[in-house]
């Protein structure tokens, strides 16, 4: 699997990488769905990485996909930036249109950029 980023979203998550949370996970988020197959695919950054987790090729981040969330993304993926949040594509369309900044993080988190003072 590989994840295409373009140069302005590469700087945009940069800004949100932290030494606590330097991985970036693909995942499907389920979370309030009552069936595991109804989500929204997009991406987080996080501080493990589990061992069912796969490396996705990416040549600035470390990125990982678990073994179940896998089947909801295709080999290639690609992560563009919006300014005010990322979208996710893929050779046969739309992802998740719209990501935003907030959700890099672990949901319950203040989002702080990692130039910005709290």
């Amino acid at each position: 699997m590989k994840l295409i980023i373009d140069s302005q979203a590469t700087a945009r998550l940069k800004s949100y990488q932290t030494e606590a949370k330097p991985y970036l996970l693909l995942y499907f988020d389920s979370s309030g769905c009552q069936c595991t197959v109804t989500g929204t695919p997009t991406l987080r950054f996080t501080a493990k990485v589990e061992k069912s987790y796969h490396i996705v090729e990416q040549a600035n981040f470390c990125v990982y996909i678990s073994d179940f969330d896998q089947m909801f993304f295709e080999d290639v993926v690609e992560l563009k930036d919006l300014a005010y949040g990322f979208k996710l594509t893929s050779p046969s369309g739309l992802l998740n249109p719209m990501i935003p900044n907030q959700h890099l993080l672990n949901e319950n988190e203040k989002v702080v950029k990692a130039n910005e003072k709290i």
